[in-house]
């Protein structure tokens, strides 16, 4: 069993707000990390080790390694010295650089783009078509892993973590609809298991890894600081001409490039 682990940089803007302010919001990140049932534990226990190294009590999270001292909000990371802050971060990256077995994708929505492209679309619908296409690119991964072992089946499960209760009741039904969906056209997705596993970050291994995911992604191309996704760079699936539709998927597609 292969496990899909999600999470959002930010939150996916309306088109109310991205015409007012385009510069807010430019990209929307939904980064994955994939990650083989037998390698979970050996994460977990690596990820608990680490915090406990550094006295960290709570999630890990990307926006806490940013920290705003005049908002006065205390986090898991704010006992430590900027020093250690930098350090932990590169170490928590250096454990994904290190497992070959685990596999990054993502989708990047350029915002102004895509509402101009779908100018009916709204935030979830955004969310939606991200999270479809990071699904269809598990699907590719799991049909890849069964041609590399002589047809033998690879299955999935996708795991993301949770927003409110109506976003999440949302996100199941089409979640549901993209697995038995009868159209000619629309992927198939034969190995990924009935259901959407929906976690809270705070008590999910493998979601905080995939919110770090998100995070260097969208640093990388809203900041173009890539200091992080480089890291990471060779966990990214790849096809023959790059990780652009394989590993990290754009919309529009093609609106953005690696």
């Amino acid at each position: 069993m292969q496990l899909l682990f999600l999470d959002e940089s930010g939150t996916s803007p309306s088109p109310e707000s991205v015409s007012k302010n385009p510069d807010k919001n430019p990209y929307f990140v939904l980064g994955g990390l994939i990650i083989p049932e037998m390698e979970w534990k050996s994460l977990q226990y690596t990820l608990n080790s680490l915090k406990d190294e550094y006295g960290v009590v709570g999630e890990i999270k990307w926006r806490y390694f940013f920290p705003h001292p005049s908002s006065g909000k205390k986090t898991p990371l704010s006992h430590l010295t900027l020093e250690q802050i930098n350090e932990l971060r590169l170490r928590l990256f250096q454990i994904v650089a290190c497992r070959p077995a685990l596999c990054v994708v993502a989708a990047v929505v350029d915002t102004k783009r895509y509402y101009e492209t779908h100018p009916g679309n709204d935030a979830e619908d955004m969310y939606h078509d991200a999270f479809g296409e990071v699904c269809s690119r598990f699907q590719y991964y799991l049909q890849d892993m069964s041609r590399q072992h002589d047809g033998r089946p690879f299955y999935g499960m996708v795991v993301i973590d949770e927003r409110n209760h109506q976003q999440n009741r949302q996100l199941e039904n089409f979640h549901y609809d993209l697995l038995t969906s009868s159209s000619p056209t629309a992927t198939k997705f034969n190995n990924l298991v009935e259901g959407l596993f929906i976690a809270a970050s705070h008590h999910s291994v493998g979601v905080q890894f995939a919110d770090l995911v998100a995070g260097a992604v969208y640093r990388k191309v809203s900041k173009n600081d890539s200091s992080f996704y480089d890291i990471i760079e060779r966990n990214v699936r790849c096809g023959q001409h790059g990780v652009n539709g394989f590993g990290i998927i754009s919309l529009p597609k093609g609106s953005v490039k690696f």
